[in-house]
């Protein structure tokens, strides 16, 4: 609704603002997001799917190199992905962030490839993704198919990522959906990373407003603490899915 639209994108720049560092939004247009001071973002959109990588730009340096980013959907036309190199404007810490919005029953090749292209092209296999991966717990129900109930260790062993069995991630938390009949029955939406010493889990949205309609999701926050030098960086990530 034209009324949940409006109440997020005035709710969304005091999220990032709070100490963000990245943060993906599915459904949801950057257009007309009002954007904290030094943040910036990538869209990528397929048809009426799309998702965005928001990412405070005055911490985090989007690499220009070639082959340093891509933007793609994951299935025909559908369910869009972001993957991008950062560079830390001050500590020495290189980044592969995926943002993306997972299809229903089938992952398919192409996040995949597109994140072994990336890791190929600069080196770099420290990956971060934040997503709504469309999955439930491993052993939801009896008999659950890994297409549909898998571990974030799985879902990044399925992606090709270096180190999935060593993976921290966000708990497993009911933020899907607020449309009948299951109502907040299902765990889509993680952050999942294969670097760093320790990552939280913060829960938003709960209750859900009186305002969300449709496919509302609540969101989750991750903060990762990951050594750096002599010191240590904390990154707060968000996930969001907001309307749908």
């Amino acid at each position: 609704s034209a009324e949940c639209k409006s109440r997020v994108v005035e709710a969304l720049p005091g999220r990032l603002a709070n100490g963000t560092d990245f943060a993906n939004v599915v459904e949801l247009e950057a257009d007309g997001v009002a954007l904290p001071e030094g943040w910036e973002n990538i869209t990528s959109a397929c048809r009426r799917d799309v998702t965005v990588l928001f990412f405070n730009a005055a911490r985090w340096r989007r690499a220009s190199a070639a082959g340093a980013g891509e933007r793609g959907c994951m299935v025909q036309d559908d369910r869009p992905y972001v993957v991008q190199l950062f560079e830390h404007r001050t500590e020495d810490l290189k980044l592969v962030v995926v943002g993306a919005h997972f299809p229903h029953r089938q992952l398919g090749s192409a996040l995949g490839e597109a994140i072994q292209r990336v890791v190929n092209s600069t080196g770099v296999d420290a990956t971060l993704l934040i997503a709504d991966t469309n999955m439930n717990r491993p052993s939801a129900w009896p008999l659950c198919p890994a297409s549909l109930c898998a571990s974030s260790a799985d879902i990044m062993k399925a992606l090709g990522v270096a180190r999935a069995a060593e993976v921290l991630a966000t708990d497993l938390l009911k933020t899907c959906c607020l449309n009948p009949p299951y109502g907040f029955a299902f765990e889509f939406d993680r952050v999942i990373a294969n670097f760093g010493t320790a990552m939280t889990t913060e829960l938003h949205d709960d209750p859900a407003p009186g305002w969300a309609v449709g496919a509302f999701h609540k969101g989750i926050t991750a903060r990762l603490i990951v050594p750096v030098s002599n010191s240590a960086v904390t990154m707060r990530t968000v996930e969001e899915v907001l309307i749908s």
